[in-house]
């Protein structure tokens, strides 16, 4: 897969462009600039809104009400993400990094001992709001066993399967699964990566908290720091496809990015791409389609379904249609009711709740699903596609073997993934996080 890009390309000569101005793409900006030399004025970042994001941006006011993008939370730190913020200078103009600052936030923050913060997960149950109890399994013999089998299967078994099919209804009312809800390959990814800590879900200390939201501790400050090293950003710029060279030898199949079609205000223009530069492409998106609500009235579902498929998605289809190794985009936006999610923020007016919640917790308060529905292999494409030269494709989306979507780290796993690939750069992301257990399982497979 990977001796297509293994060439060490010339930071120098190079120019990157990155479509989509996300999590993702931001991270691979940094990465080019720190471990692969590559000169900000050599990284362009093209992107359909009018400002960086990918749609985490908060928005509204004190009078009218706040909006604010809940989906990664709860919102923990891995190495790749934490290696991210490590490059990025503190918004402060002190010496430290974006890592120190939110590393000395949390000690700040930190509660004295004897009173250790709780989290808190509320469900409805039987009409009634209850706290969900995350430090104990709960669930059973039987049910202890079936999580054991789906612990140990292969993913190319589980393949479409629903987590319904491995476990009886009395499974779905425990507290257990309200935490861990989510499709049968994602619910073994999280196992795997995250059972060992089920006992410390309850402790607000394990969370990796920021002072103000995603969109102002992380997204802003990095976007800051690559617009003073020259990086230049492209808004209101829509990808509409990406023109590649076919391999007759495979069949027509489509190997290197020659073109970048580009709709500005209505207007289409082409952006050559010489073979020695790159692309990097965030494929889909979690917030597309989204709607607002009020006090009073519920988000309106679109009248139009290509809402859901218009702008964020429409490159992605451009790029399946020219091969399966691209993979399948319908899986994960044509299931509009199994993959919506419905949040809300509260805006208060004065500080009152705020200090009854402190004295109440002994803590300070802290300032979408479509990418777990069930799929099978290949319908996420490999963040670099096999036989091609100069393109990889980054977001929640695409497939890193063994790691958990819907969070900070996948994006940003895969950002380093296609930078070190590209540039020929001779390291890797670091491993993921696994059980222990499942590692001695995998040792006894192997032999």
């Amino acid at each position: 897969m990977h001796d297509t890009v293994s060439s060490v390309r010339d930071p120098e000569s190079t120019q990157a462009w990155l479509v989509g101005s996300g999590i993702a793409s931001l991270a691979a900006a940094v990465h080019l600039i720190r471990d692969a030399r590559l000169p900000g004025r050599n990284i362009h970042i093209l992107d359909r809104h009018a400002e960086t994001g990918g749609g985490i941006t908060s928005a509204g006011n004190a009078e009218n009400g706040y909006i604010l993008y809940p989906g990664s939370l709860p919102y923990f730190h891995d190495e790749c993400v934490d290696n991210l913020l490590s490059l990025v200078p503190s918004a402060s103009g002190s010496d430290k990094s974006l890592l120190d600052t939110i590393r000395d936030f949390q000690l700040s923050e930190t509660p004295p001992p004897g009173s250790i913060a709780k989290t808190r997960f509320l469900r409805n149950k039987g009409g009634k709001c209850e706290r969900s109890e995350a430090n104990h399994l709960s669930i059973g013999p039987y049910n202890r066993l079936q999580l054991m089998k789906v612990l140990l299967e292969g993913e190319s078994l589980l393949g479409r399967y629903r987590i319904q099919d491995f476990f009886g209804d009395e499974f779905f009312g425990t507290d257990f699964w309200a935490l861990w809800s989510t499709t049968a390959i994602e619910f073994q990814r999280c196992l795997r990566k995250h059972l060992p800590d089920i006992h410390s879900l309850n402790n607000v200390s394990t969370l990796d908290r920021t002072r103000y939201s995603l969109y102002e501790s992380i997204i802003l400050p990095i976007s800051t720091y690559l617009r003073s090293e020259g990086v230049n950003f492209h808004f209101n710029a829509k990808v509409v496809d990406m023109r590649m060279t076919l391999d007759d030898n495979l069949k027509g199949d489509p190997t290197t990015v020659t073109e970048i079609v580009l709709r500005e205000h209505e207007e289409e223009r082409i952006v050559n791409v010489d073979p020695n530069d790159l692309t990097i492409v965030t494929i889909g998106s979690p917030n597309s389609g989204y709607q607002l609500g009020t006090n009073s009235d519920p988000p309106p579902y679109p009248s139009d379904p290509d809402d859901f498929t218009y702008g964020d998605w429409s490159l992605w289809f451009h790029l399946a249609q020219k091969a399966t190794k691209f993979g399948v985009p319908l899986n994960f936006n044509s299931h509009t009711p199994e993959s919506t999610l419905v949040t809300f923020t509260v805006t208060l007016h004065d500080s009152e709740f705020m200090l009854l919640y402190q004295v109440l917790t002994n803590d300070m308060p802290g300032s979408t699903t479509s990418a777990l529905l069930p799929r099978v292999h290949k319908n996420r494409p490999e963040v670099i596609p096999p036989n091609t030269t100069n393109i990889a494709l980054v977001g929640q989306f695409t497939e890193i073997p063994r790691d958990t979507t819907y969070n900070m780290e996948y994006s940003v796993r895969g950002a380093q993934t296609a930078v070190y690939a590209l540039m020929g750069l001779p390291k890797s992301p670091p491993r993921t996080k696994r059980s222990l257990l499942l590692d001695v399982f995998d040792l006894l497979a192997e032999g």
